[in-house]
Order: structure tokens, then sequence, then C-alpha cells
């Protein structure tokens, strides 16, 4: 999350308690998105592009928490600029000081907070029969619940897409798997432990600094989540589709909803300056995968996690 300490007009010091999506909301300022990538060889430079399509240069000054320690890896950045604007910032998810640490890809690993939301999903929308494996039939299922709950018929725009998303999945998660550690083959019915599920998730995430390197079935499958919880058809979730949501597909109880819900819903909107439409989910969304610190945007996307 973002928090905002005052200085002048011009200039705004943002402090990013996880490297990934967020959002800065600024109620006075006017609304824009602003798409800023790090130039890794020039920290204090980066280029912005704006909704309109121009693009601009700010200036900004980067300070660094000490890199190896998850809990201190917000950084402050000062965006030095004379207009007054609302930013919704898409960042590089590296820390800028640690940023050069997986160069190659087997250099890359998950952190402890990446690997316990990656290990919720497994166990929250797939697992179902909680026996630790994954198969193409546990992400079918998935498929169904969703389909249900979001009301949409077996012909629909849809549930196509998300047939579309189930081959994508299928082709990422199942294929080239040749230690039984990880996945092994049953009656011709692949199946994946949770330690192969990481072992994908690791792979896959050492290729994608932002959530455009994503392969398109898990890019869709944000937009498919997004329209299924918002049953209403308004274009903003609200508490009670959050909340519905949490219950029909995770399965969790009303006790488990009703102590989590107000604070979720309060974290994703950031304290409800920000509706939580398709744009706030999107940040919400790629934060829960690209994250790698505590107390993101994204934490409450599939419900609290599980404490250590």
């Amino acid at each position: 999350m973002l928090q905002k300490r005052s200085q002048d007009n011009e200039t705004k010091t943002l402090y990013e308690s996880l490297s990934n999506t967020c959002t800065f909301p600024c109620t006075e300022w006017n609304k824009v998105s602003i798409h800023f990538c790090i130039r890794l060889n020039h920290p204090s430079k980066h280029f912005v592009q704006s909704e309109d399509g121009s693009s601009k240069t700010y200036v900004l000054k980067a300070s660094t928490a000490s890199s190896g320690d998850e809990n201190r890896c917000p950084r402050s950045l000062s965006l030095i600029t004379g207009s007054k604007k609302s930013l919704a910032i898409y960042t590089d998810r590296f820390n800028t000081g640690a940023s050069h640490q997986w160069e190659d890809e087997e250099d890359y690993q998950l952190t402890s907070t990446l690997r316990s939301k990656l290990d919720h999903f497994f166990t929250c929308l797939l697992d179902s029969d909680k026996d630790n494996l994954v198969s193409d039939q546990d992400f079918a299922s998935f498929s169904e619940r969703l389909r249900e709950f979001a009301i949409w018929s077996t012909n629909s725009t849809e549930f196509k897409m998300l047939q579309q998303i189930e081959i994508g999945f299928t082709e990422t998660f199942f294929e080239n798997i040749t230690d039984t550690g990880l996945g092994f083959m049953v009656n011709n019915q692949m199946f994946l432990t949770r330690k192969g599920w990481i072992d994908k998730w690791t792979h896959l995430l050492s290729t994608s600094r932002t959530i455009t390197n994503f392969p398109n079935w898990l890019q869709n499958l944000g937009k498919i989540l997004f329209e299924g919880i918002n049953k209403s058809g308004s274009g903003i979730i609200s508490r009670n589709e959050l909340g519905a949501f949490y219950s029909s597909i995770l399965g969790f109880d009303s006790i488990r909803i009703s102590k989590m819900l107000d604070v979720a819903y309060q974290i994703m909107t950031s304290n409800g300056d920000r509706p939580l439409d398709y744009n706030t989910y999107h940040f919400c969304y790629a934060n829960y995968f690209l994250g790698r610190c505590p107390n993101g945007p994204g934490q409450f996307l599939f419900g609290l996690l599980p404490s250590p």
C-alpha cells in the first residue's frame, strides 16, 4: 500500500511497501493513469506514459531499504512534477537495490510472502479435495463453480474464455514434468504436487517483471474473476459481492468472512478512496502474484492468508 507524506504541491513522496503494481490515490487531483518504467541503469530518471498518449520524463529520487529483508522492502520515491494529478502507478516489481539479483532466471527465488500467497491459491481455488495434489480436473471444477456462481450459460462468452484459460493452465503447469516429486501420471491424468506447483510458479514469475509478461491465460483469469464476482454488472465490485465470492467460490464460512471482509474491502479500495472497479481489481490481482512483500493491496484477493 502507498502512503502519502505531505510536502509542497510539486513534490510528492511515495512509500511503496511492496514492489509491484500499486495505486496512489490523491482525491484532490485530477484523475489520470500514468505508467512508469524504472530504468535500472538510470535509477534517478523514469519514463512516464500517460493515458492520453503523451509522454514525459519525471525525476525521481529513490531510496531503498536493506535488501534481503522483505519486511524492510519499502523504498521512497520523490516525484518532482508541476502537475497535480492522481496517479495510478505500475512500478517495476523489483527493489531498485536488488533488481540485479536475478538477471538469470535460475537466480530468482520466491519470498516467503509470495510463496504463502501461491500456496493459498493452490489450497483455496484448486485443491478442493485437500489431497495436496492438483490436476486439470481440479481447474475444470473451479471453472464450473465460477460459472454457476456467476450464472453463465455453457454457451456464454465468459465460459468459453474460462475454457481457454483452462487450456493455458494445463499447458503451463502439466507439461515437461520429469521429476516425480513435482508431478506424476496416473491413469493418463497428470497430477501436480504442491512442490511442483511452487516450482512452476517460480519459473513463470522469474520471467515476469509486470503482469503484461504473464501468459494470456493468466492475464485473462483476472478479467474473468472480476466479471464473475461483479454479478450485478455494475462495473464495481461491492462489499457484499466480494463476500459472496469468498463464500461460494473459496468456501469460507460466515465467521471467517465476517472477520476479514471489512478489512479486505478497505485495503482493496484504499480505505474507500477508489471504487473496486476493473482497474483497481487489476492492480490487486497483479499485486497478488508479483508482490514480494507483505501487506499489499492484493493480499485479500482470495481472502486472508493463513497464519505462518
